[in-house]
């Protein structure tokens, strides 16, 4: 039986490693999509629940044109999640994705305080919203639970089983060329021993 190609079975490796990069990079993208859909959907359901439940006065206070006003600057904030997410989460880092996370809530802690319906620390609010150790500097961000959606936990799921199978292949790729090396190294020995005489 002939045994295989070393060039080929290192070719073979070299693309399932890069097949493997490139669903990694895809479940990375599909995670951040269902990140962000996840965080414009909470945007606007805090929103309403902080007019609403938490501070119906400060809303009657406000009247429709705050409202109006409020819900504008949400559409902008939401429609911006998606780029600050392309730039900021990555299942590579997921040590960072929690705070990540909660600091891309401060743009809807600055709209809701802007609008008077928050008051970090305030009545009802505590322990949801806080300045994260920044003393009253910059906008608050939210300090509850951010509940991940399914497709969320999928992609990082997928992601994990990913990263294990390209950290094998790789391991493996490295063999093969260890190996073909140490052939090639060994060939060109026994080589130049004939030739020497």
């Amino acid at each position: 039986m002939d045994t295989p190609d070393p060039g080929s079975q290192i070719a073979g490796a070299e693309s399932h490693v890069e097949a493997l990069r490139r669903q990694l990079q895809d479940t990375d993208e599909r995670f951040r999509v269902a990140t962000s859909h996840m965080l414009s959907k909470w945007y606007w359901q805090e929103a309403e629940r902080s007019a609403t439940h938490e501070n119906p006065e400060r809303a009657l206070g406000i009247g429709a044109e705050g409202i109006n006003a409020l819900q504008e600057e949400l559409r902008r904030a939401t429609d911006a999640l998606r780029d600050e997410i392309g730039q900021r989460l990555s299942l590579a880092r997921p040590s960072e994705i929690g705070h990540e996370l909660r600091e891309m809530t401060g743009p809807l802690g600055r709209i809701l305080e802007s609008h008077g319906l928050i008051s970090p620390g305030g009545p009802g609010y505590e322990g949801l919203w806080a300045y994260l150790g920044r003393a009253t500097s910059g906008p608050p961000t939210y300090d509850g639970e951010l509940l991940w959606t399914e497709e969320m936990n999928e992609a990082k799921e997928e992601y994990l089983s990913l990263a294990s199978q390209l950290t094998n292949a790789t391991e493996e790729l490295a063999m093969l060329r260890h190996q073909k090396a140490r052939e090639d190294a060994k060939r060109l020995w026994d080589e130049a021993r004939r030739a020497g005489g």
